[in-house]
């Protein structure tokens, strides 16, 4: 990094602090598959839903709203297992599990973070955490306003 991309980001720290006391770090999330039992649930904190996987897990799942769930959806009946060209398929229920990748000090560097490693995250997304109790944070960044 730059001196000029730390001028920058202390420069958007700043203007931040002018907006309000909330001391924001911006997280990058992605989400991670589990699965869950029989039920469909494995844990009453996490969401649920319902993936293909190729049997053998070759191939990342298809979720819904991709042209291939729908139709696999359509081609199993309402099976939970479909054969396509020799291929078989399978319905599973999964956790939507939130997995911590980054933290960023503005939201910029967080979508810059998430454009360049799109291809190895799954479904990034960002939720701004507040650091006002997080003395270390705010010595890093009190630093970093103070000097560039």
């Amino acid at each position: 990094m730059s001196l000029f991309n730390l001028t920058e980001t202390a420069t958007e720290i700043k203007r931040l602090d002018e907006i309000g006391n909330h001391k924001p770090l911006f997280c990058v999330y992605e989400v991670e598959f589990l699965a869950a039992n029989e039920d469909g649930r494995f844990s009453g904190a996490y969401r649920t839903e319902q993936v293909w996987f190729l049997e053998d897990g070759t191939e990342d799942p298809y979720e819904y709203g991709e042209d291939r769930y729908q139709a696999l959806d359509e081609l199993s009946d309402g099976e939970d297992s479909v054969t396509v060209n020799g291929n078989e398929y399978v319905r599973l229920n999964v956790l939507v599990v939130p997995r911590f990748v980054t933290a960023c000090f503005t939201k910029k560097a967080a979508d810059q973070y998430i454009e360049r490693k799109r291809y190895d995250l799954n479904r990034p997304y960002i939720e701004v955490k507040n650091l006002t109790s997080n003395a270390e944070m705010l010595g890093v960044r009190r630093f970093l306003m103070n000097t560039f």
